[in-house]
């Protein structure tokens, strides 16, 4: 059986014939595809270098075309651009920034069974790119993308549509957040709370702490909006479901659960509940410094969840 770094060393020389024996023929979809394709390859295998020059070959392919008015396949367009920026992720350039502008300039005109693109890859590539800008604190350039997603996603009620629903409500409230807009932020996170944790009941969900990052979130704007206790109410239920999730193994961020508890048991000490302060006190040292946990048996205190 062939290995992965072989697969693509074979699928490497497959595009370097076909590029070169198309390339004699001239301007065709076929070579602008093969660009594209050798480029995603040559990105897989972290040759970024030359995976930038085929993208950049074939968007000079299709500004060429532009001048000239000669229309380029929409997945092709979509594909080159989105690739093409993928490289300058995290970069702090505005290159990406201009890549995906173009991608949303033409996302109306987006359609499942455009070439590469069926409803679900539509979604996925609107999330991938609202993420990207988000990272970079463009969070006005999201909103094309996660508009997009949720119109692909309208009238769908299977459980990969609900789980990308909440996926692209969280982000919009994020959005909406940084933005200033808090009012429009909790009501999308109002959403995605709703549907992730009817996910979360009916053992449906695919990211447990996206859901725990909503609810997070949603506290944050409450404190905001003057909504001291239900902001309590949402980080509790956030520091309760964080906790499983450390405990379980199935994430690692134990530094934000150390933090959501020192807050809470903050928040508590303030209103005078000084024996649920105390609580959230011993969880922070508990998961914050675990040699305290033998101290704290040791001394015969009750642990948080005794």
């Amino acid at each position: 059986m062939m290995s992965s770094e072989e697969r693509l060393e074979e699928a490497l020389s497959a595009y370097n014939s076909k590029i070169s024996n198309l390339e004699d023929a001239g301007d065709s979809d076929d070579l602008l595809e093969a660009y594209i394709n050798r480029g995603t390859v040559l990105m897989m295998m972290e040759s970024y270098v030359a995976a930038e020059s085929d993208f950049e070959e074939a968007i000079e392919t299709i500004l060429f075309r532009e001048r000239k008015g000669i229309p380029t396949d929409l997945g092709l367009f979509i594909r080159a651009y989105e690739n093409h920026g993928q490289l300058f992720c995290g970069n702090g350039n505005d290159i990406m920034v201009a890549d995906y502008a173009r991608i949303a300039d033409r996302l109306p005109e987006l359609k499942s069974g455009t070439r590469y693109f069926s409803l679900k890859d539509i979604v996925i590539m609107c999330i991938n790119c609202a993420e990207d800008l988000m990272d970079e604190g463009y969070h006005r350039e999201a909103m094309p993308f996660l508009t997009k997603a949720s119109e692909s996603l309208s009238g769908k009620n299977d459980v990969w549509s609900d789980n990308r629903r909440m996926d692209v409500e969280g982000i919009m409230g994020e959005a909406l957040k940084a933005a200033g807009d808090l009012k429009g932020a909790l009501d999308h996170y109002e959403w995605a709370v709703r549907i992730g944790q009817y996910l979360y009941d009916h053992d449906e969900i695919e990211d447990p702490y996206l859901l725990t990052l909503c609810y997070m979130y949603r506290g944050d704007v409450k404190d905001e909006l003057g909504d001291a206790k239900g902001s309590l109410d949402d980080h509790m239920i956030a520091c309760d479901m964080l906790e499983e999730s450390v405990v379980n193994g199935a994430t690692g961020n134990k530094q934000m659960l150390v933090d959501l508890c020192q807050d809470i048991a903050s928040r508590l000490m303030e209103q005078g509940n000084i024996e649920k302060s105390e609580k959230y006190l011993l969880k922070s040292m508990r998961h914050g410094l675990p040699e305290m946990d033998e101290a704290i048996g040791a001394l015969g205190i009750k642990r948080p969840d005794e």
